[in-house]
């Protein structure tokens, strides 16, 4: 009986010891009414995708996205992407590239007069960061199997200035045998662009565009991807009224379980390249 014991005492600690299998982890972080996302490979490369909005009393960048950087024991962020210049998505982003060491900044390309943004821009550059544009049909490959796939917008954009919605960068992140789609606020438009462009739209995980608005995660749209769960970033009692019923209504049509980051606070994904897992913590908001 007792050497039975003392086996099985060897055998939990054999296995305390032994290192965790590598994960892709994904966490999409309570901003408000807002797009943060924190990207972390298995080897430790991250790359923040958004960085929430900025208000009078201060901004995402600082108050949420640099402190979670910081709890995770990141001291630099291998890339900052912007999906598109409006603020809800880049408000925090001068405060990141003030705090955080950033190797490169992405953005799309699309021309925007707008302070906060030019901010981020002449912010980055005196930090030393380099600005690279994106488009379709480019990847961000890391060192240790992951990669992110330029899905939008194309070379020559979509929309006008004044409607940049559609010129959003959408990433998808294969690791493994898991996909992660990430659409920024891109709407039908985008969205039609992409099932044209013959690209492989595929993801367990999908990030609904434009913060469930009822113009995007179109039925075509959802078809190609077959997500097995979305993700809404959005604020409580929005006056926008996001995520629409509508769009709420095809996603339950389908079966497909949905995470809020107004209900649900930060959702994180982890990812071994097979299983997913999701844990979400409970919103302070």
């Amino acid at each position: 009986m007792n050497s039975l014991l003392a086996l099985c005492a060897l055998l939990v600690w054999w296995l305390a010891l032994r290192p965790a299998p590598p994960r892709l982890t994904v966490t999409f972080l309570d901003v408000g009414q807002g797009d943060a996302i924190v990207v972390q490979t298995p080897s430790g490369q991250v790359m923040a995708i958004d960085a929430g909005r900025s208000t009078p009393e201060g901004d995402e960048g600082r108050r949420t996205v640099v402190p979670f950087l910081r709890a995770q024991g990141i001291n630099r962020l291998h890339g900052l992407l912007l999906t598109h210049p409006d603020d809800d998505h880049t408000g925090g982003a001068a405060s990141i590239l003030e705090q955080i060491p950033v190797d490169r900044l992405f953005i799309n390309g699309a021309p925007s007069d707008a302070p906060g943004y030019r901010r981020v821009l002449e912010t980055a550059r005196r930090r030393g960061a380099q600005i690279v544009t994106l488009a379709r049909g480019q990847r961000l490959v890391f060192r240790d199997g992951v990669r992110a796939e330029v899905l939008n917008p194309p070379s020559d954009l979509l929309s006008d200035p004044s409607s940049d919605n559609e010129d959003s960068l959408a990433l998808r992140i294969v690791y493994g045998e898991t996909e992660f789609l990430l659409t920024g606020d891109a709407g039908s438009e985008a969205e039609e662009a992409m099932l044209r462009s013959g690209a492989d739209l595929r993801a367990d995980v999908l990030k609904l565009g434009h913060h469930g608005s009822r113009t995007a995660t179109s039925e075509r749209f959802l078809e190609a991807v077959r997500p097995q769960a979305a993700i809404v970033s959005v604020g409580p009692r929005n006056v926008y009224g996001h995520p629409h019923a509508e769009t709420m209504r095809r996603l339950k049509t389908r079966g497909i379980p949905v995470f809020r980051t107004d209900r649900d606070g930060a959702v994180t994904v982890h990812s071994d390249g097979r299983i997913l897992r999701i844990v979400v913590m409970a919103s302070g908001r």
